[in-house]
């Protein structure tokens, strides 16, 4: 790819995140686009850990590479996306964007409330076999990492707010009301060619919570080819019972009111900062409406039909011929549930 780099325009263009923000619906959205972004001069590249993922990509495995490119193809503008770098200690963002700020980039942030943050990050690390705690007591193991502002700030504080730019999720603090076009604008280009479905969709609160089974304990180190095949065949399971019986919308709600209060005064106060420190004004969360909790969503709590058809579906011959482990994990550990 040999873009050319916009006329007076940045030459880096640094989507940090953050997790459960949107960023891989961006990040598909790029990758899927890269010819197109490449003919109106902005390279899209990979980054830490997202190398190798995308074949024909060029793969930038530190910030140092990142240097090295932009000292060797001033005339070039790249566009790097990566969440994590939004979740950097305080230490690691302020090197850098001391490394990086010689090169005036625009950094790209999006946050979200944290009340939905959180049941987001607990469904996506309970589906990848890491998170086997209940939400409260994930809630607790989190809480140092909810907060954006301290990964977020070194970057204003290093290379001047005017060169962050944070907007959050909510369609109201979008431009287009749309994220794809928000982020397309923000770089300077026209509206997208393609609008695509969001990226990462969580499967309902009964697939997770039947999946937290298979971790079986606080802290998992992600799913083995056989705890994969388990979590992967409930939640097809799951999703074939809920369709069947007709309860396939049944939500749940995952947090105490003092809870969602609590994160939506941590969200709003990070915004107040936000916006003493950038003068950027995001939509609060106002969590006065939040719901009670009538109860804490566990495996126990799923609907006595699904829990059958489930169990009942675990001594089919297909099941026990394909999956005799799984079948045998099943059989056991849901026969309390029925």
């Amino acid at each position: 790819m040999t873009g050319v780099a916009p006329r007076g325009g940045p030459r880096l263009f640094l989507h940090i995140g953050r997790n459960k923000a949107g960023s891989t619906t961006l990040q598909d959205y790029f990758a899927a686009h890269a010819d197109w972004l490449a003919s109106l001069g902005i390279n899209y590249a990979l980054f830490g850990h997202a190398c190798g993922t995308v074949p024909g990509l060029p793969n930038y495995p530190s910030h140092h590479d990142i240097m090295r490119h932009c000292q060797a193809n001033p005339e070039q503008a790249l566009l790097i996306s990566n969440e994590l770098i939004g979740g950097f200690t305080p230490d690691m963002a302020r090197e850098m964007a001391r490394d990086l700020a010689q090169f005036e980039p625009l950094v790209l942030a999006y946050v979200r409330p944290y009340r939905d943050w959180i049941r987001s990050s607990y469904a996506f690390d309970t589906r990848i076999g890491i998170n086997g705690r209940d939400i409260d007591a994930y809630q607790r193991h989190i809480a140092p990492r909810v907060s954006f502002w301290p990964s977020l700030a070194p970057w204003g504080e290093i290379l001047g707010w005017d060169r962050v730019r944070v907007r959050s999720v909510d369609t109201r603090d979008l431009a287009g009301g749309d994220l794809i076009t928000d982020a397309l604008t923000a770089i300077g280009l026209p509206a997208p060619p393609l609008q695509p479905a969001f990226s990462n969709r969580m499967p309902s609160w009964m697939a997770i919570e039947a999946m937290r089974l298979v971790t079986g304990k606080p802290d998992g180190n992600g799913w083995t080819q056989a705890t994969l095949a388990m979590a992967a065949t409930l939640e097809i399971l799951i999703d074939e019972a809920t369709s069947s019986c007709g309860l396939a919308g049944t939500p749940a709600v995952y947090l105490a009111q003092s809870q969602a209060r609590d994160l939506a005064d941590l969200y709003n106060g990070d915004l107040e900062k936000l916006s003493a420190a950038s003068g950027t004004v995001l939509t609060p969360d106002n969590a006065g409406g939040a719901p009670c909790r009538p109860f804490l969503p566990e495996a126990a709590r799923i609907p006595q039909p699904i829990l059958r058809h489930v169990f009942n579906r675990a001594a089919d011959a297909d099941i026990l011929a394909a999956q005799p482990e799984t079948a045998a994990f099943i059989r056991a550990r849901f026969a309390a549930y029925v």
